[in-house]
């Protein structure tokens, strides 16, 4: 998993300020930095351990100082991330997280923000979602990922992924899946996502690290996974929203993203 930090201008840009659209003047984000936390003597990167407040939230208005103020980060990798006026799910501003081979690359393409460090016991994690459009094809295509590490620092492991799989249909649809490579948990027929109207994608985790956490997924109103008797082993976590692509055919693929949250209740 790339925790590289986008080094990239971004529309209404927001890395060391943030612009506001149409105003004269600008803001400073309240923190920068980077990657994740601290930096130790040797210039290594320190995890952020300190417990997620909740609730939070960001609907991009101030482009990406939602998640730079929490200590999270943005970046892109074969992808972009910008501050959008339209289309938007609510306010005047939103992002569009946007992947491209048109640089000859290939392999796993990414642009995303993440949030990082002790996660709650029990809560909801949540963002809305627009598909401009659908692609012909793709290998993975995932929207929201989960993944841990201890105080160790053995290296970070996945544990969930909401990615979107072809339908019977054959457009695309919601399943949640256990790690990277693991099993899809999702009904076997998930409702097919509609392009070009927002929808809301919903993970409420309990966590416990003794087999009695639970993971239900939700769309919209709809429940498609409720699973019991889950573990998370782990003492920091991290928590990724936006557009993670490999395999596509398509030489652009763009997601956009609004009103991402974290609260104790839906």
């Amino acid at each position: 998993m790339s925790r590289v930090v986008g080094l990239l201008v971004v529309i209404a840009g927001c890395l060391a300020a943030c612009e506001p659209d149409l105003v004269v003047g600008k803001w400073t984000c309240l923190t920068s930095v980077g990657a994740a936390g601290p930096v130790d003597d040797a210039g290594k990167k320190q995890p952020v351990t300190e417990p997620l407040a909740v609730p939070w939230s960001t609907g991009f208005e101030d482009a990406f100082c939602g998640y730079d103020d929490a200590k999270g980060w943005c970046y892109g990798d074969q992808g972009v991330y910008t501050s959008v006026a339209s289309p938007v799910h609510s306010g005047r501003r939103a992002a569009a997280f946007t992947v491209s081979r048109a640089d000859g690359g290939g392999g796993v393409m990414q642009a995303r923000c993440a949030r990082e460090g002790t996660f709650p016991s029990d809560a909801y994690y949540g963002a809305w979602f627009y598909l401009p459009a659908l692609p012909q094809s793709v290998g993975n295509w995932n929207l929201i990922h989960f993944q841990g590490e201890n105080a160790d620092e053995s290296g970070w492991q996945g544990l969930w992924d909401v990615t979107l799989v072809k339908t019977s249909s054959g457009g695309f649809g919601l399943t949640l899946v256990e790690d990277f490579n693991g099993p899809a948990l999702a009904q076997q027929h998930p409702p097919d996502i509609a392009p070009g109207a927002w929808f809301e994608v919903v993970v409420h985790w309990v966590r416990s690290s003794n087999a009695t956490g639970e993971i239900t997924l939700y769309e919209d109103d709809q429940t498609l996974v409720d699973l019991k008797g889950v573990t998370d082993p782990f003492t920091y976590d991290q928590w990724y929203v936006g557009n993670l692509v490999n395999a596509t055919t398509e030489a652009e693929l763009t997601v956009d993203v609004d009103d991402v949250f974290i609260a104790a209740t839906r």
